[in-house]
């Protein structure tokens, strides 16, 4: 589990980009890619997902973000097939939330549900 510091600036990082984030998840739920886009958020580049914004071309962000999908998470064996009905439930207000898979050298795999900011949520 991430320490609070990491925590801290995992949220500070999600708040200035939630726009951004926003914008993604709806166009990978339009486009027909997924019902279950998830972003993953780590401080160090990774190999899965899709690379949207990182700190070498957003300076402001300590947090490296990707997106993916609750699919390549069942394919990649990250999600077990037996948790994928629970997953869906608990994102049942995707339109509002974020799901974020935070990833760290020092510990293990966090699932986080993060509202979006209420104006991107009346935008949608």
């Amino acid at each position: 589990m991430l320490n609070e510091t990491q925590l801290e600036s995992f949220q500070g990082d999600f708040d200035s980009v939630s726009a951004l984030l926003s914008q993604f998840k709806s166009k990978v739920i339009a486009d027909g890619i997924s019902e279950y886009p998830i972003f993953i958020s780590s401080n160090s580049v990774l190999p899965i997902g899709n690379p949207i914004l990182n700190p070498e071309e957003y300076p402001h962000l300590n947090w490296f973000f990707y997106i993916s999908t609750l699919e390549e998470f069942m394919k990649r064996k990250i999600m077990p097939k037996e948790n994928a009905e629970r997953f869906r439930r608990t994102f049942a207000q995707k339109d509002a939330q974020a799901c974020v898979c935070l990833l760290n050298a020092d510990s293990e795999p966090q699932f986080v549900f993060l509202p979006f900011a209420k104006a991107e949520q009346e935008e949608s």
